[in-house]
């Protein structure tokens, strides 16, 4: 695994133990510990590394209720293997977190990234080490275009954007994409957003969009 991949959840569960250090199971031959994307962005001091496998069956025999809290599993295995490992997990009532270097990091809510690598815009807190954003304190999912946007957005807090501007930093092509933008906008506000009119993203008619990160008293 290279050093500045990260990684998705394969399983998790709202029993996930709150500890001073989370327990950690390496499995596979291409990732490290200092390489896990988990341990990389949230440090050494949070993980004991407990165990080592180099194949998925040999990772099942560590999974002993209450031993673990997270298994990070190499990029060498399938996604296939990785799904009949997950439901062999659960069967064997594992509660903790199984990780797999290729997308977004997922962690425990009482995981905290660490301040500085965070963008703080508001309500708004954008983790770009791992493109993750929360607002109001929860966890948004995004694909890669609805991240680029909200972090963009969160780099200019209430300025007016145009719509040239805005498709050049999504798309890197100022024009032609306005549809495209207005569907983009439409559906991170779905994510974001809890009133209407929009409090967050809101449309200045004929040029383009302002974030308001803190709704109340600008619109």
């Amino acid at each position: 695994m290279q050093a500045d991949e990260t990684t998705r959840t394969v399983l998790t569960s709202s029993q996930t133990r709150k500890r001073q250090k989370q327990r950690l199971l390496l499995v596979g031959s291409q990732v490290g510990f200092k390489g896990a994307g988990v341990v990389r962005v949230f440090g050494e001091d949070k993980f004991q590394l407990v165990a080592r496998s180099s194949t998925l069956v040999e990772a099942l025999a560590c999974l002993a209720p209450g031993t673990l809290d997270v298994v990070v599993i190499s990029n060498e295995f399938s996604s296939h293997e990785l799904e009949l490992f997950a439901a062999e997990a659960r069967r064997r009532k594992f509660d903790g977190l199984i990780l797999h270097p290729l997308e977004a990091l997922e962690l425990p809510p009482e995981m905290e990234p660490p301040a500085g690598r965070l963008i703080r815009a508001g309500d708004l807190v954008v983790d770009a080490s791992v493109q993750q954003v929360w607002i109001r304190g929860d966890k948004v999912r995004l694909n890669s275009l609805e991240y680029r946007l909200l972090r963009f957005f969160s780099e200019h807090p209430g300025e007016s954007m145009s719509y040239r501007s805005l498709m050049e930093v999504i798309w890197g092509d100022p024009i032609g994409r306005r549809h495209s933008l207005r569907e983009l906008i439409r559906s991170v506000r779905a994510k974001i957003e809890n009133a209407s009119p929009p409090r967050y993203i809101v449309t200045q008619r004929q040029f383009g969009y302002r974030f308001v990160p803190s709704p109340g008293g600008d619109h």
